[in-house]
């Protein structure tokens, strides 16, 4: 599971304090640099921001970013423990750039950086507080070599209600994922594909079949959701072979 919990807002907001000071004077340095030299100036632009949950306790150890007008990714942040991040030595204005805020690709959120001094600040963004729940299991969870399990995922929010159109990757270190209704003959070689990947129903519901032969003694195999908007969860499932 990706690690974006949230820390003890009293702690963080002391930490907070020496980053937003060493920006401000860094932001400082540069304008002075600016207003001697326009050339410098325009290879040298930094702009900082924070990234926060709904809550409002800063969100630890999320992808930042930049992004350029036509899409483009121009630079990539992480935040920090104070939930800040910045961009060094863009090109250009920094109303040419948006910031978005992603957990292992899926976007949760973004902002417009405006006409802003260099050094300045962007505005915060604000992540709003989605968990995907992902519950695993197979029936049966013994089988002989070359017998098949079916193997249910469902994905809850923190509410414990169903999640439609997430997207479920279960991946295993060997046997084979079989599609829907594919048959198979349970003497042949069974490996490959490792991995299977479909979107959850209306009941946050997604199911797959799995095999092998030859097998070693079990196999672990991990399962991730994620979902646009959501921070992506995960959960593991053994299979033991008779």
């Amino acid at each position: 599971m990706a690690s974006t919990q949230e820390n003890n807002s009293a702690t963080t907001q002391t930490s907070r304090q020496p980053m937003k000071k060493i920006l401000a004077i860094s932001a400082l340095i540069l304008m002075t640099v600016c207003s001697l030299s326009k050339d410098v100036c325009a290879q040298s632009l930094f702009v900082w921001g924070n990234v926060k949950w709904a809550t409002g306790n800063p969100a630890i150890g999320i992808e930042v970013r930049l992004l350029q007008n036509n899409g483009m990714v121009k630079s990539t942040a992480y935040t920090d423990q104070t939930g800040s991040y910045a961009f060094f030595g863009i090109e250009g204005r920094p109303a040419d750039y948006d910031v978005v805020a992603y957990s292992r690709g899926r976007v949760l959120g973004q902002t417009r950086v405006p006409a802003i001094s260099p050094g300045g600040q962007v505005p915060e963004i604000t992540l709003t507080r989605r968990t995907l729940r992902v519950n695993v299991v197979a029936a049966p969870e013994t089988v002989a070599v070359g017998q098949k399990t079916v193997i249910t995922v469902t994905v809850r929010d923190e509410n414990g209600q169903p999640v439609p159109n997430a997207t479920a990757t279960i991946s295993a270190g060997g046997g084979k994922f079989l599609g829907p209704g594919e048959s198979y003959d349970p003497q042949s070689r069974l490996h490959g594909p490792y991995s299977a990947t479909g979107n959850t129903d209306t009941r946050g519901i997604y199911t797959t079949s799995w095999v092998c032969n030859p097998c070693a003694p079990g196999y672990g195999l991990r399962v991730e959701g994620t979902k646009d908007g959501y921070i992506i969860s995960a959960a593991d499932l053994t299979i033991a072979i008779k």
